[in-house]
C-alpha cells in the first residue's frame, strides 16, 4: 500500500471582514532661524470688523531677529485590508492617498518647527533700536532699517489632476501716481504655481505575511492595489508597511494677472487682483521628488493584519486499483 497525505491550510480566499487604517506623513523641508526677541514694547489699538487695526500709540525698543523658509507637504495614506486572514490565504489590500493641512500642534507632534501651521513658510524679521508711533504716525525711529516680511501661507497639500498651490508672485508696475497723500499703482503680476498628480512609495509585508512592491497614486479618489500578500504562518500579528514615500511635482504653471493698489495716507492700503490666464510649463522641468521631511516622525505608515493558525486536515489517497479476476487489488 502507498499512502499520499495532503495537508490543506485555509481556503485561499479573502475573508469578509475588512478594516481601513489611516496615517499621515509629512514631506519637504524647513529651515528655521533663531527666533530671538529681546524687545520691550506696548500699544493701544482697536480693530474694525474687517480686521484692520488702528493704534492710538505704540512703542517698541530692543533687538529681534527671526527667519524661516520651508515647504512642508503632509499627506494622508490609508490601507484597506482583511482584518484577519488564515494561514495559506492570499489577499490584495488597497490604498488611497490625499493631501492634508496640518496645524502648528501637528507639526510639533511630528518633531518639526511649527511655523504657525504654515505649509509654505518664508518670513524674515530684523529689528534693532527704538520706534514710537502716535495715531499711526512715526515720531521716533532709531536704528538701522527694519525688516519685517512674511509670505507664509497655509493650505491643504495639493494632490490630483490640476491641483496646485501658489508661491509668492512678482509684481511688474505699469502705472504709479500719488496725489495728496493718496497713491495708486497698476501693473501685471506673475505667480508661480506647483502641484502633483504623482505620489510614490514602496511597501512590504512581514511578521507572518509575505509580499512587497511599489505604489503610485495619481488621484485622491482612486485606490491602488498592493498586489498579492501571502499569509505564511500564524498565529501572528502581520504588518503591512508603506515606506519611502515621495511627493513628485508634476504641475508647474505661471499665473498671469493684473493688480490695482491704492494707499490712503499710508494708513490703509487696498489691493485688487485680477487673474487673467495660466501658462503651463510642466514639460520644461523633469519630475522633482520631495522625500519625508528630515527629523519627522513617523516615517512609515503601518497596518496590522491578524494571521490565524489553522489546524491541518489529512486526506489519504490510495494508489491505482487494478482488477484481478474480478477482485480490486492495490499493488504496493
Amino acid at each position: 500500500m502507498t499512502e499520499t497525505v495532503t495537508l490543506t491550510y485555509g481556503a485561499g480566499g479573502l475573508p469578509l471582514g475588512r478594516a481601513t487604517v489611516d496615517g499621515e506623513l509629512v514631506h519637504g523641508f524647513t529651515f528655521a532661524g533663531p527666533d530671538i526677541d529681546q524687545t520691550i514694547g506696548d500699544k493701544s489699538c482697536v480693530g474694525d470688523e474687517d480686521g484692520i487695526e488702528f493704534c492710538a500709540w505704540e512703542f517698541r525698543a530692543g533687538f529681534a531677529m527671526d527667519w524661516g523658509f520651508g515647504l512642508r507637504l503632509p499627506m494622508n495614506v490609508s490601507v484597506t485590508a482583511a482584518d484577519a486572514v488564515d494561514e495559506g490565504d492570499v489577499f490584495t489590500p488597497t490604498s488611497m492617498a490625499d493631501g492634508a493641512d496640518w496645524s502648528a500642534a501637528e507639526y510639533t507632534t511630528a518633531g518639526i518647527s511649527p511655523q504657525s501651521g504654515n505649509e509654505y513658510t518664508m518670513h524674515a524679521e530684523f529689528f534693532l533700536g527704538a520706534i514710537a508711533k502716535i495715531a499711526e504716525t512715526t515720531v521716533l525711529d532709531i536704528g538701522p532699517p527694519k525688516i519685517d516680511e512674511d509670505e507664509s501661507s497655509s493650505f491643504k497639500t495639493p494632490f490630483g489632476p490640476g491641483k496646485t498651490f501658489s508661491l509668492p508672485g512678482i509684481d511688474i508696475p505699469i502705472y504709479q501716481q500719488s496725489v495728496a497723500k493718496v497713491s495708486v499703482e497698476f501693473g501685471a503680476s506673475l505667480t508661480p504655481k506647483a502641484g502633483s498628480d504623482k505620489f510614490k512609495a514602496n511597501w512590504a509585508a512581514s511578521d507572518g505575511l509575505a509580499g512587497n512592491g511599489a505604489l503610485t497614486w495619481t488621484d485622491p479618489t482612486q485606490s491602488v492595489d498592493l498586489s498579492s500578500v501571502f499569509a505564511v504562518d500564524g498565529p501572528d500579528l502581520g504588518n503591512l508597511q508603506i515606506k519611502d514615500t515621495k511627493y513628485v511635482f508634476t504641475e508647474y504653471k505661471i499665473g498671469l494677472g493684473a493688480y490695482f493698489e491704492i494707499d490712503f495716507f499710508t494708513i490703509h492700503t487696498e489691493r485688487y487682483d485680477i487673474p487673467i490666464t495660466d501658462f503651463n510649463v510642466s514639460k520644461v522641468f523633469p519630475d522633482i521628488a520631495v522625500p519625508i521631511h528630515a527629523g519627522a516622525s513617523p516615517t512609515t505608515m503601518n497596518a496590522e493584519v491578524t494571521v490565524n493558525n489553522v489546524a491541518p486536515s489529512a486526506a489519504i489517497a490510495l494508489p491505482v486499483v487494478q482488477d484481478i479476476n474480478g477482485v480490486p487489488v492495490h499493488f504496493a
